[in-house]
């Protein structure tokens, strides 16, 4: 058995399971000792083993970590048919099932899951407002840039709001999800995103949005005003 704390990625070498060892795994959602849902995760042996059906491994997962496989799995494996949004999802706490509804009688809902945030959520969207920003966006260099760029397709508010967002940081750096919640785009289309915003910021060659290997992007705030021609 096992919480999960945080989700990272791997260095593994990992090659897939064999398909005639697949496992079925069931789902519950639980209540916390502070009252916070959490999701457990039961996988049982394969048919191949010769025991009675049994409980081999079980997790547990809280919003927050709940949050960040969202967006992984969004990455892994695209967004969900949105057809199927307004299924119901049965719960079974306490061994019930419950499905939501919006009304007594009304029809289940679900909620939209770009929505949903956690009181620990990782996509902690910083403050965009900075006084370098509205300097940069109405700079002609930037018009320049754009134009020079062709077709892209982030707005230049969106822009803005990243760089005002890394100003605004310590270390000059957010994470790509934090980028992508700026961005207003899927963590999946995040890195062609941030490659749009690369061609407007990077003048002649010179790096001034960083996007590093360790899901982190960083700006070069003195190469930005040395190539924008900001104030300091």
């Amino acid at each position: 058995m096992a919480r999960i704390s945080k989700v990272l990625p791997s260095l593994q070498q990992i090659r897939p399971h064999k398909a005639e060892d697949q496992v079925e795994c069931e789902w519950k959602i639980i209540v916390d000792t502070d009252g916070a849902p959490l999701l457990h995760l039961s996988t049982f042996g394969s048919t191949n083993r010769a025991s009675k059906r049994k409980s081999s491994q079980s997790i547990q997962l809280s919003a927050g970590v709940g949050h960040e496989l969202i967006a992984i799995l969004v990455e892994a494996f695209g967004a969900p048919d949105r057809s199927l949004e307004g299924l119901p999802l049965p719960d079974t706490r306490d061994g019930r099932d419950v499905i939501p509804r919006d009304q007594e009688d009304g029809d289940a809902v679900l909620p939209d899951v770009s929505t949903v945030v956690p009181d620990d959520d990782p996509v902690e969207v910083l403050s965009p407002e900075h006084p370098l920003v509205a300097e940069l966006l109405n700079s002609e260099i930037f018009s320049l840039q754009r134009r020079l760029a062709g077709r892209v397709s982030v707005p230049d508010a969106k822009i803005g709001q990243l760089v005002g967002a890394l100003l605004n940081t310590r270390f000059l750096e957010v994470t790509r999800l934090q980028a992508a919640a700026l961005l207003g785009v899927p963590l999946g289309r995040a890195t062609g995103a941030l490659s749009q915003v690369q061609k407007i910021l990077d003048v002649e060659g010179y790096e001034v949005l960083i996007l590093g290997s360790n899901d982190v992007v960083r700006l070069d705030k003195g190469a930005m005003v040395e190539q924008f021609g900001l104030s300091r």
